[in-house]
């Protein structure tokens, strides 16, 4: 989970070059990430059923097991700007084309894949050098 100061996630969400084609997914995926606070592999697992029904994002996000840690489900409240995050994200998924059907990944790359765990480490990590933050700033 991404464990930074407001000012600091605000920083990294300037940084986030927002015109570039999917721009817009890494930073629906920071702001809902910071909110929820999961674990990457718990973030990139996520499906679109996960978040939303029916195209409206749920209130809850229920974990499963074979995505957690501990090997143990739990539910993680959704705030308002994490509910904004995935409504936002079905669309972006909606205009690029990728799919929102329920058992689709929620964060996609542009070959219609799930993103994987390296590759969001990347994304933090040059989005953390690219604002100057000393120390190893990962979800």
């Amino acid at each position: 989970m991404l464990n930074l100061t407001l000012g600091e996630m605000r920083a990294m969400l300037a940084a986030i070059d927002v015109r570039h084609p999917f721009g817009p997914r890494d930073y629906f995926l920071m702001v809902f990430d910071w909110h929820t606070g999961l674990r990457i592999g718990e973030l990139v697992a996520l499906n679109v059923s996960d978040v939303s029904e029916n195209g409206v994002p749920r209130q809850e996000l229920h974990l499963r097991a074979n995505t957690t840690k501990g090997h143990v489900s739990r539910l993680v409240p959704l705030n308002a700007i994490a509910q904004k995050a995935v409504a936002l994200m079905l669309a972006f998924n909606r205009k690029r084309g990728l799919s929102v059907s329920p058992d689709a990944p929620l964060f996609q790359t542009r070959r219609h894949l799930r993103l994987t765990a390296r590759t969001v480490q990347w994304f933090v990590a040059n989005l953390r050098e690219k604002v100057g933050l000393d120390f190893r700033a990962t979800t």
